[in-house]
């Protein structure tokens, strides 16, 4: 089970971050790492990195490549990989990240090693198909900095997966864990006060709507409207401006939902303009977070209005889909940006969208009643 399936949507503003400092102990290879009242300072130091998942298993040469780089570019010298290897042998009691070393342990353990710290690195990582045959990842990172009188300091990674913390996407599914872990290792190593000189940014994927294309698709089940959702979006009710709430839809996991209103707006000339806007909300914190708007320019003529007719979340709560009585929308909600809309052959007065993965290819489609038009989901070039 990924992380993404599994954690639920938050506002990145809701997770507590430990703050923590770098304090430079002398002019030597030495750092000095301060927080909660300790402080701890290494010259030279054991890395170990242990994996809890197969695909953590796969990225443990990338996870320790990174933490090196990062304590030798803040003076830390590192023990040779060879006799870390033979230290973590002999004491092996190192794998179980809830055991407590204490200074007699480290002694016992440690003292023919010539290290004043050991570094213990516990990684979860793992990788998911994406949308049009593209990877997605996850990893958290669990570090613990433990010196010769047994001061311990730990930090554990936000899980990546909810809105603020992005999975990361890939061509290929190394290159999606590769990102994935680069960046737990830096949020584990900078919150425990290492300067981190680049910092690993998530990866990501942008999608475009290809067609119509001729494939056989049902949308199953009617448009939702909950008025419960419906209550926490910010809805216009103004003298010259209403808005009508006209479709909902919950994300598949966690707590993030979507509310489309269709807005009329009066002017002073009493000329009344129509547009629709889809609000994203938090369930949890019963507030809206983001929202898109869905106008058109309507070419004369045309048949079919600007009310958002129906929408829904594809595959997870990252990609939402929309459709109006003139085009179909597909937002990336983690970086709040349209990634490509599509105007409708023929206007319509309903519609609903439906979501199929098809040997290895995802579609869109839009049921107006009578006819159902497909889209293809692919990587924008």
């Amino acid at each position: 089970m990924s992380y993404m399936s599994i954690m639920k949507p938050r506002s990145v503003l809701s997770y507590f971050v430990l703050a923590v400092s770098l304090t430079l102990i002398s002019p030597k290879s030495q750092a000095g790492f301060s927080a909660d009242y300790q402080e701890l300072s290494f010259e030279q130091v054991a890395v170990m990195v242990f994996a809890n998942t197969g695909d953590a298993t796969k990225m443990k040469r990338a996870a320790q490549s990174r933490i090196e780089s990062i304590l030798l570019d803040n003076g830390i010298t590192i023990l040779d990989q060879e006799k870390a290897e033979d230290l973590r042998d002999v004491w092996k009691k190192l794998e179980d990240p809830g055991y407590f070393i204490t200074a007699e342990d480290f002694v016992d353990n440690a003292s023919g090693y010539d290290i004043d710290g050991i570094i213990r690195l516990y990684l979860n990582a793992e990788a998911t198909s994406g949308l049009s045959g593209f990877h997605t990842a996850t990893a958290q990172a669990d570090i613990r900095f433990v010196d010769s009188e047994a001061q311990v300091q730990a930090y554990t990674t936000v899980p990546m997966g909810v809105p603020g913390v992005p999975p990361s996407d890939g061509l290929t599914r190394n290159a999606a864990l590769v990102n994935a872990v680069q960046r737990a290792v830096d949020e584990a190593a900078g919150k425990t006060g290492l300067e981190i000189i680049d910092y690993a940014r998530p990866r990501s994927i942008s999608y475009a709507l290809k067609g119509p294309v001729d494939v056989s698709l049902k949308v199953h089940g009617e448009p939702e409207n909950e008025e419960s959702l419906a209550a926490m979006a910010d809805i216009v009710n103004q003298t010259w401006t209403r808005e009508e709430v006209t479709t909902t839809c919950r994300a598949p996991s966690g707590d993030l939902a979507a509310v489309g209103g269709y807005i009329r707006e009066t002017s002073m000339g009493m000329r009344r303009s129509y547009y629709s806007k889809i609000h994203l909300v938090d369930t949890t914190e019963n507030k809206e977070i983001a929202n898109f708007d869905t106008t058109t320019a309507k070419k004369k003529g045309r048949q079919g209005d600007q009310k958002l007719l129906d929408c829904e979340f594809i595959t997870s709560w990252r990609y939402l889909a929309g459709v109006t009585g003139l085009q179909l929308f597909l937002w990336d909600t983690e970086r709040g940006v349209e990634m490509s809309s599509v105007q409708l052959d023929k206007g319509i007065a309903q519609g609903r969208i439906g979501y199929r993965r098809m040997n290895g290819k995802d579609y869109i489609s839009v049921d107006n009643g009578d006819t159902v038009i497909s889209y293809e989901v692919v990587r924008k070039k």
